[in-house]
């Protein structure tokens, strides 16, 4: 649905990115042992800090309608501290299995 890349040091991209239906994704850290994420997302005054996210985390949510979302990190470059990461609805995401 929507895919975006967020970066503390590369000029090329902004360090939080709005998406779709008011959700905003910030990039705060990476880490590179273990290569993991913190990052900020905004829904509205709503804010919400997630810490330690692997590539591959899915981080679920609400936008502005009350449509759920789904937040995926798909790569973490930690040289740069850029997320690249994608907003999917919940409804069309992908199931994990058990």
């Amino acid at each position: 649905m929507f895919q975006g890349v967020i970066s503390r040091d590369d000029d090329r991209f902004t360090k939080e990115l709005p998406t779709v239906d008011g959700i905003v994704v910030k990039v705060l850290d990476t880490d590179e042992d273990p290569l993991d994420a913190d990052i900020e997302i905004r829904v509205g005054k709503r804010s919400k800090k997630y810490d330690d996210k692997p590539e591959g985390s899915r981080i679920g949510g609400y936008g502005e309608s009350g449509r759920a979302y789904v937040v995926v990190i798909l790569k973490i470059e930690d040289k740069t501290e850029t997320v690249h990461f994608a907003v999917e609805r919940a409804d069309e995401a992908p199931q994990q299995q058990p």
